[in-house]
Formats: C-alpha cells, sequence, structure tokens
C-alpha cells in the first residue's frame, strides 16, 4: 500500500496582504505561514507568484510611468521617454528579494539567507546555459541570457512564479509539517532597496541613465506549493508527538572586503557540517547604486588612480589557497595562475574548483561560464561551413558578463566538515593596489539537524 494516497496544491495569500508591496512604498516586508499538519511539504515546489512592474520618474519630469528600455520608440514602450533601468538579467524578478528567513510556528529560524540576489548571481549562471535563461527560467522569474534581451522584457508589468532556491527547500521534496517534523513553516521576505535590485544596461537604450527615480512594485502576491497526503495511519504517526530528528542543508552568508595585493579572509562560519564555500566579489562602491549592475559577477577590480570615478582595470590573480584553522585544506596546494589576463586564457583551476562548490564538476551539464562570457571572445562564423551553409550572425553583441568567484567543496563524499572551532580561510594574491575595496560575498553550504520531541524543536548547525 503506498504511503501517499492524494496531492494537494494550495496557495496562499501573505498575512500582511496589502495592494503593493517593495522598499519605496512603505511595505518591504512579506510574510506566509503554512500551518503545522499531518502532510508533507514538497520544497521544490514552491513560488513566489506576482506580477512585477519596474517605474520611473525621469530627470525633470513629474509622471510616473513604467520604463522604457528599448533602444528605439519602436516597441512596447513606445511614447514613453528613454530610461535604462532594469533587473539583473541572470537574477531577473527574484532581485527584488534581498533575504529569505525559514522559521517554524515556535519562532525556531531553520535557515536564512542575506543578500540571495547575489547567491543567485553566482549559482544560477554557473549551472544553467544560455538556452535555459531564455527557455524555463524565462518563463519562471523572466531571465534571459543577454542583458538587453531581459531589458526590454520589463516594459510591460511582467507576471513572474519566483522559486526560492535555499537549502532547506531544493534539498528535500518530504518536508514534515507535523509535530513530528518541522511543526509548520513561516517565510518572511524582505525586499531590497530599489538602488540595489535595479541598476543601468549597457547598451539598453541610447543614452546613459544619469538622472531620475526609479522603483519596482510587487501586486497580486501569493504563496503556492504542493503538500503530499500520507494515509491514515501514516497521519495517526506523524501526529502523535515522539522524538526523532531529520537533516537538510542550509545556506549562510557572511560579507567581507578585500582590498591588498595579499590578502587572507578568515571567516568563523560556525557549522559542524560545512559542505562547500564560494564567493562572489563586487567593486564595493556598486553596491545599492542604481547607475550599474549590482550583481554582476565580475573579476577583481582596480582604480587605475585615486582620481579614477570607476574600477576600470581588470586585476591579474596569481595565487589562491584554501585553509581550515591554518592549515591548507581541502586543497593541499595552493592554486597558482601565470599570465593569465594578457594571454587571454581561463583561469581554469580557478573556476574549475568554484563550479565544483556549487555543483560537482562531474556531474555539470550546462553553464553560462565560457570563453565568449568571461572574456568577450566573438564566436560569429561571417563565413560559409562547408556544405554551403551560412551562419546568421547574431545582432546583439557579445556578452561579456563573466561568471567567476572562489570556491572549494570541503568534501568529495557530502558528509561536511567540522569548522564550529577552525576557521575557514581564503588566502588571494593578486594584483590589488590598495586603493579599490572589493566586497567579498561568501555563501556556505552546510548540514544541519532538526531534532523534535514533545517537548518541541531544536536546531544543530
Amino acid at each position: 500500500m503506498s504511503v501517499i494516497q492524494s496531492q494537494e496544491f494550495v496557495e496562499i495569500d501573505p498575512l500582511n496582504t496589502v495592494p503593493t508591496y517593495g522598499f519605496s512604498k512603505g511595505f518591504p516586508i512579506v510574510q506566509f505561514e503554512i500551518s503545522s499538519q499531518n502532510k508533507f511539504l514538497v520544497g521544490s515546489s514552491i513560488r513566489v507568484n506576482a506580477d512585477v512592474s519596474i517605474k520611473a520618474t525621469p530627470a525633470g519630469g513629474t509622471a510616473t510611468q513604467l520604463v522604457n528600455n528599448g533602444r528605439t520608440t519602436g516597441n512596447s514602450g513606445a511614447g514613453r521617454p528613454l530610461f535604462n533601468a532594469s533587473f539583473n538579467n541572470r537574477v531577473a524578478s527574484a532581485s527584488v528579494i534581498h533575504q529569505i528567513t525559514i522559521s517554524n510556528q515556535e519562532q525556531k529560524t531553520l535557515e536564512t539567507i542575506r543578500n540571495y540576489p547575489m547567491f543567485l548571481a553566482g549559482t544560477l549562471p554557473t549551472t544553467h546555459s544560455s538556452a535555459d535563461f531564455d527557455c524555463g527560467l524565462s518563463q519562471q522569474t523572466g531571465n534571459s541570457s543577454r542583458a538587453l534581451t531581459g531589458a526590454c522584457g520589463l516594459n510591460e508589468t511582467t507576471s513572474v512564479s519566483i522559486p526560492l532556491r535555499c537549502g532547506l527547500f531544493n534539498g528535500n521534496d518530504m518536508i514534515p509539517l507535523s509535530v513530528n517534523g518541522t511543526r509548520g513553516i513561516s517565510i518572511q521576505l524582505e525586499l531590497a532597496p530599489d538602488a540595489n535590485a535595479i541598476g543601468s544596461v549597457a547598451g539598453a537604450s541610447p543614452t546613459t541613465r544619469t538622472a531620475g527615480s526609479v522603483s519596482y512594485e510587487l501586486s497580486n502576491v501569493s504563496l503556492s506549493y504542493t503538500l503530499l497526503v500520507p494515509n491514515a495511519e501514516v497521519q495517526a504517526q506523524m501526529g502523535t508527538p515522539s522524538t526523532g530528528s531529520m537533516s537538510y542543508n542550509g545556506v549562510n552568508h557572511i560579507y567581507s572586503v578585500m582590498n591588498s595585493s595579499d590578502q587572507v579572509l578568515s571567516l568563523n562560519l560556525g557549522s559542524q557540517k560545512v559542505l562547500s564555500v564560494h564567493s562572489t566579489v563586487l567593486p564595493t562602491t556598486h553596491i545599492n547604486n542604481s547607475l550599474v549592475d549590482s550583481l554582476k559577477t565580475d573579476y577583481l577590480r582596480n582604480k587605475s588612480s585615486s582620481t579614477a570615478t570607476d574600477y576600470d582595470e581588470i586585476v591579474d590573480v596569481q595565487e589562491v589557497s584554501f585553509s581550515r584553522g591554518g592549515m591548507n585544506f581541502p586543497l593541499e596546494q595552493p592554486i597558482i595562475e601565470r599570465d593569465i589576463q594578457t594571454s587571454v586564457r581561463p583561469q581554469t583551476e580557478i573556476l574549475s574548483n568554484f563550479i565544483n562548490s556549487i555543483k560537482s564538476f562531474k556531474n555539470m551539464t550546462a553553464s553560462m561560464c565560457s570563453l565568449n562570457t568571461n572574456f568577450n571572445l566573438n564566436t560569429h562564423i561571417n563565413q560559409p561551413f562547408s556544405r554551403g551553409i551560412a551562419r546568421n550572425k547574431n545582432t546583439l553583441p557579445d556578452q561579456d558578463a563573466p561568471v567567476y568567484g572562489f570556491g572549494v567543496k570541503s568534501a568529495e563524499l557530502d558528509v561536511g566538515v567540522d569548522y564550529s572551532r577552525q576557521a575557514y580561510g581564503l588566502r588571494v594574491k593578486s594584483g590589488l593596489n590598495g586603493i579599490s575595496p572589493n566586497s567579498v560575498f561568501t555563501y556556505v553550504l552546510s548540514q544541519n539537524t532538526l531534532n523534535y520531541s514533545p517537548n518541541g524543536v531544536v536546531i544543530v548547525n
């Protein structure tokens, strides 16, 4: 006899229902609650559904209206002033979620992910191809493989269905909601500041946006998910308080800054079972800056001089090493790179370990990490093939949008490594000149344990 007898497809409204959510609207928090019940939650089925709009007021104007990111007036933004403002094309509408906090109805925190858009900026392009962005992901959150395509798609209000890609929901497809489990789930979404969620996109309009206000709005917000209903015997067991435990993955975020040519970041991960750690970097002045892309996974960059207005130089990375308690671990030797930028070659070992920290390298089937995206190499073919068939040249420019970072998988067998008493270290030798601080966003994937008993729930990291 099957344990699962049926499925239920559920859609609920936020606890704090308002017509329009948004950071500048005065409603930056969205809360949902899934009650305790003798059923299983399918974690990967959870979606935040909403209508998303980007509104703009051009410099000197008074009317707030939908943006027009088109190159000409012959698109869906015809009649509106050209205004270069868009979500990052790889993170798309999920850019509006700054922080996810998942707890149970006893207010025990199960997982918290801060700077969630930057987490997606590193993980999504590492594990998805351009076809994935333009097909499957575009139907969920409005993603696209090229920035201009994504920008033009935001000229109108867009309906989206955003997955929550956190450790708990993506590692478990049968989460018990009963007293012998999580005892219900509460989800709190903290929305991002407008200037951090929305940025300028190169080539999105004939003139660069230099002034004017811009903001996003969420309306018709709901949460949908699937429940698995077990048979009467299992429901009776789930409803009778007992003692047990369940394991689940969790993602934590740590912020730091890198500025010197030989820098060691020593981070207290505070977890007994760390599975992997990865970091992405961004010029510090690009954070919460609507005139640039605040979610770009770029290389380390320098200001060429103290008077330079932006980070205009890519920095050479000569050596990267990882440590635990001051000893090289799990790689026994540092990764050494030579003359990378001058020879236009990929930093193979750095990138392969970065990819492996997000998804097992041997199981990789798709990625946006390529010579085209990382080095802006021209892949167009303008001459006939041997069979006389000419390839149509893409009229859009090659996408210079690197997928870059530092990362390492702690244990190949996914058993987890204890960092609760010993610090994780990342050492980078590079060409940083000391006047160009680069922000480092580090994400730690670890295994947590939820222990339940008639007395309550205890979380062990």
